[in-house]
C-alpha cells in the first residue's frame, strides 16, 4: 500500500510541479511582453516595478529524475504484488 502512495506522490508531484512551472512561465512571458503586443506600453515595461527587457525566457523544467523514480516505484510495486500473489498461490505445494 505504501508503494502505491509513493508512486502517486512521485508521479503526481512531478507532473504538478511541471505544470505549475509551465503555467508560471506562460504567465510571466505574457505579462513581460515576450508574447504580448502591448510591450511598448509603460505598464508592461514596468511589471513588478522593474524593466525586464533583458531577461530571456526560460523553457519549463520538467523534473525527469522524479518522474523516472515514480516509474521505477510503479514497476517495483507491481513486482512485489506479483511476488506476494505467487507466494500465496504456491503455499502448500511440495
Amino acid at each position: 500500500m505504501r508503494w502505491r502512495w509513493l508512486t502517486i506522490v512521485l508521479l503526481g508531484g512531478g507532473v504538478v510541479q511541471a505544470l505549475a512551472d509551465t503555467g508560471a512561465n506562460l504567465y510571466l512571458s505574457t505579462h513581460l511582453g515576450f508574447f504580448s503586443a502591448r510591450y511598448d506600453s509603460q505598464e508592461a515595461a514596468m511589471f513588478l516595478g522593474g524593466d525586464y527587457a533583458g531577461i530571456s525566457a526560460n523553457a519549463p523544467q520538467w523534473p525527469i529524475p522524479i518522474l523516472l523514480a515514480g516509474v521505477v516505484t510503479l514497476a517495483l510495486g507491481a513486482a512485489f504484488r506479483a511476488g506476494a500473489r505467487l507466494e500465496v498461490e504456491v503455499d502448500g505445494v511440495v
